[in-house]
């Protein structure tokens, strides 16, 4: 500060030079809280961000634990229905091999009565062995029937095992109730046994037919 003569002259310039220190410590302090405040009103703006970004993972990752239950429960029915179809088709084996022992026994019954018949009775009429034939015709036609519905069942559990090879192991599959409903779609053995009796008649044996031969015999 230069040298001045006059005291009033100086004091003043003295209470002048305080208050511009003053002055601008109070404009450094101001200048801190605006940096403060610059930087807080960053924080908080990175703080929503990321409180957005996390809100948005957390929407994805629910649509995707959506998306996996959604896919194990469709493993899930389709292995359900798998098991199902294994356990008919190994009944429907066992029926087909006894049902395979039963008629090998009923063409020798039929050989012995078409014998008889032809030894013993030659005078009689046809119509007997005319009925015999058809009977064996018709276990014919029940023997085709069931391999029939033998393979399609078969045909079915290789669909159902191609549909599980499809899925995805990771869950993020777009055509989840597709596959399922195109196994659905699958041709019903039950179905094809009910239209082949509808056309050729019922081919299931008759207990007591068996029972009126043999007592021909």
């Amino acid at each position: 500060m230069p040298h001045v003569s006059d005291p009033s002259v100086a004091s003043e310039i003295q209470t002048i030079c305080c208050l511009m220190e003053k002055l601008l410590e109070r404009e450094d302090g101001l200048r801190q809280e605006v940096e403060e405040l610059k930087f807080q009103m960053e924080h908080q703006f990175s703080h929503k961000q990321t409180c957005d970004h996390c809100a948005d993972l957390r929407t994805v990752i629910t649509r995707l634990e959506n998306k996996i239950l959604h896919q194990e429960f469709t493993v899930s029915s389709l292995v359900e229905c798998q098991w199902l179809l294994d356990r008919d088709l190994t009944l429907e084996r066992q029926k087909i091999g006894g049902l395979e022992s039963r008629l090998a026994d009923q063409y020798l019954v039929n050989e012995s009565l078409l014998r008889a018949v032809t030894q013993v009775e030659s005078n009689r009429s046809s119509w007997d062995i005319q009925h015999v034939l058809l009977e064996n015709e018709r276990q014919r036609e029940a023997m085709s029937t069931l391999r029939s519905t033998l393979d399609v069942k078969d045909i079915t559990i290789q669909c159902l095992q191609m549909a599980l090879q499809d899925i995805p192991p990771d869950g993020y599959g777009t055509n989840d109730g597709d596959t399922l409903q195109s196994e659905l779609e699958c041709p019903s053995p039950r179905d094809d046994i009910l239209t082949h009796e509808s056309r050729h008649g019922s081919s299931t044996p008759r207990p007591y037919q068996y029972e009126r031969v043999s007592h021909r015999e």
